[in-house]
């Protein structure tokens, strides 16, 4: 008997998704990767690699990933398509369609722009400036995208438990797509799994082809009984104390008459409801890449207050040596190669164990507020030609810090020291969250700390 089991799994982006095509727009650095209608899919390679990754790292003992994924001896079991897109009536965008299709669907119209949406991204160094060759954007696509996956397992006899604890993995926190999953882009929630089994070699009745057809013409499915408990590493409510404000937005918050000069960053997003998407107004994020470089920098400071590498010892230090992490933090953190400072041989470039996710701030509308600032001339007693400008900032948000760590290997105990260390400082109020602390804002209220000790299970020296 040769048997067809087909699975049709719906996701939705929960947070903005990077899939790019390894090309550049014009005006930007990136390129989301398009089929022939000019619209953003998800390659069918991109998530056959995560799904792989993810089958090696949490069921090697349990399933033959060889056998469902392939290898350079055997082909795969698991045929994935690409992700397609579901417009706003709730239908997949399959094959070519008329581009005035596009232009009527409010979805789809917005999608198809070059950009739909970016980030401005940057890397500071010890002196407070951007570091060299790292400014650049990234085109996304917004939060609340909806795609459609279609998978066929054909086999003379289905490992159904392996099957199912593969599907599970859909249902996980770690299965992210695109780039900077560990920055907070790509997660992803499934909306609906439908799958059926059908023998091919069964022609009474129904015929195969026909059971095939019904089951791809039937409706997307929008509930699924997937399960994958986990919980995050660390996950804090934190409350600012006072007005706060994160980056350089461009759509104002308030709705009064009052303009401001400096916005808070906001991003636009889609929800659903009864199967209809619909934009919603732009709303106030605190990015994961910007929370895991503020706390790979305080991270750093603790971790040469421990191993006592001071000031005093650098005098003679070139400044890439000062802008230099150490080494260590590539556990947490990751490391790049670069140019002006080359890793040593016995730390290659590597990728964080650290996903710091995106934290939506909570605030209520009038909590909005505009501040004005200028700079006094001390000969006039004026204002500064140029130094008069006004900023829009939210009073006392509050920020959800959620925090993941990947793999099980153990960390150097004075790298999880310094890393504690660095969140008893958020915790009690010590590191900023946001644009503007030397002026008072952006400031974290004290919540009690964070025990010392919690994170010593991780330590290599606790299993000694």
């Amino acid at each position: 008997m040769i048997g067809l089991t087909l699975a049709r799994i719906v996701i939705e982006t929960q947070t903005p998704l990077a899939i790019h095509s390894g090309l550049r727009e014009d005006g930007f650095d990136t390129q989301l990767a398009r089929d022939a209608n000019g619209l953003p899919y998800i390659p069918g390679t991109s998530i056959a690699g995560v799904w792989l990754h993810l089958a090696k790292q949490h069921l090697q003992s349990k399933v033959n990933t060889d056998e469902w994924f392939g290898s350079i001896k055997q082909r795969s079991l698991l045929k994935i398509s690409n992700g397609v897109l579901i417009d706003s009536k709730g239908k997949l965008v399959k094959g070519l369609i008329l581009p005035s299709k596009i232009k009527d669907d409010t979805l789809l119209n917005r999608l198809a722009q070059a950009s739909p949406h970016h980030r401005e991204r940057v890397a500071i160094n010890d002196r407070g400036v951007a570091e060299g060759k790292a400014k650049y954007d990234q085109i996304l696509l917004p939060k609340g995208i909806r795609f459609c996956v279609d998978i066929r397992v054909e086999s003379q006899q289905l490992n159904t438990d392996e099957w199912q604890q593969l599907l599970s993995l859909w249902h996980s926190r770690l299965f992210a797509l695109g780039a900077d999953t560990r920055n907070g882009l790509g997660q992803i929630k499934v909306i609906g799994v439908q799958q059926t089994h059908i023998d091919l070699s069964d022609l009474s009745g129904t015929h195969p082809t026909d059971k095939i057809s019904d089951f791809f013409a039937s409706p997307l499915p929008t509930t699924h009984t997937l399960s994958q408990q986990e919980t995050p590493l660390i996950e804090l409510q934190l409350e600012v104390d006072g007005y706060w404000r994160f980056g350089r937005g461009a759509t104002p918050l308030n709705q009064s008459d009052h303009d401001a000069a400096m916005l808070s960053y906001s991003e636009p997003s889609v929800t659903w409801q009864n199967g209809t998407p619909s934009w919603q107004v732009p709303k106030p994020v605190l990015c994961g890449s910007a929370i895991k470089g503020i706390l790979a920098h305080r991270t750093a400071f603790h971790y040469n207050r421990i191993t006592a590498r001071f000031a005093e010892t650098l005098a003679d230090a070139t400044h890439q040596q000062w802008q230099a992490r150490p080494n260590k933090l590539a556990d947490l953190f990751g490391a790049i190669e670069d140019d002006q400072v080359p890793l040593k041989k016995d730390s290659p470039p590597k990728a964080g164990r650290l996903i710091v996710e995106d934290s939506p701030i909570e605030y209520k509308p009038e909590q909005v507020t505009v501040r004005y600032h200028n700079s006094i001339d001390r000969f006039t007693g004026g204002v500064r030609r140029g130094a008069l400008f006004s900023e829009e900032l939210l009073y006392e948000p509050t920020i959800t810090i959620r925090i993941w760590l990947l793999g099980d290997e153990q960390l150097d105990h004075k790298l999880l020291q310094a890393f504690e260390a660095t969140i008893n400082d958020l915790t009690n109020g010590l590191l900023p969250l946001g644009a503007g602390a030397g002026r008072g804002t952006s400031l974290i209220k004290p919540s009690g700390g964070f025990a010392k000790g919690t994170l010593a299970h991780l330590s290599l020296e606790s299993g000694q």
